[in-house]
């Protein structure tokens, strides 16, 4: 997928990252919350590739905050969730075998998302906090869930929506 297309499923899938963040979340002790957005994240970095999994990682997850009244997060989720998109995308490009590329890229997506969560916690309240364990299992959660969910779309869409060249 390519040009306006792409430019179009980036944009629907950043507002579905928007409504999986925001209205499919469960909130946990520490004022965090576990959601779905990055779910839809993980899919489109896998789907069509680094750019895109940042731009609706970054879109989604900082709108999701602002609506949530956590403005103060907006700017991290940026980073974290942008950075996740586009570790997953970038990697699952990279590798030869996308699976691994995708599995690699997540977990390492993953591991800044918690890091620059972790060091959001130190800046705005200026100590460690607990939410960085649920952000672990948010992180990871997310992979393990959309994997096999990519698996199925990569064999169900046709494969000009996601194979690029370059």
């Amino acid at each position: 997928m390519k040009g306006l297309r792409l430019y179009v499923a980036s944009g629907v899938l950043a507002a579905l990252t928007f409504l999986c963040a925001a209205y499919l979340s469960i909130p946990y002790a520490g004022g965090g919350y576990f959601n779905f957005g990055d779910i839809v994240i993980l899919l489109t970095a896998g789907l069509l590739g680094p750019y895109a999994g940042a731009f609706v990682g970054a879109v989604g997850g900082a709108l999701a905050d602002l609506s949530l009244g956590m403005a103060v997060f907006s700017p991290f989720s940026l980073v974290a969730k942008g950075g996740l998109g586009f570790l997953a995308g970038l990697f699952a490009r990279m590798i030869k075998k996308k699976e691994l590329g995708f599995l690699l890229g997540g977990f390492l997506g993953g591991s800044l998302e918690v890091l620059v969560y972790f060091l959001s916690y130190l800046v705005i309240y200026e100590t460690i906090s607990v939410s960085s364990l649920f952000d672990c299992l948010q992180a990871y959660g997310s992979l393990v869930v959309s994997y096999p969910i990519l698996l199925l779309l990569r064999r169900a869409l046709p494969k000009e929506w996601f194979e690029q060249k370059g």
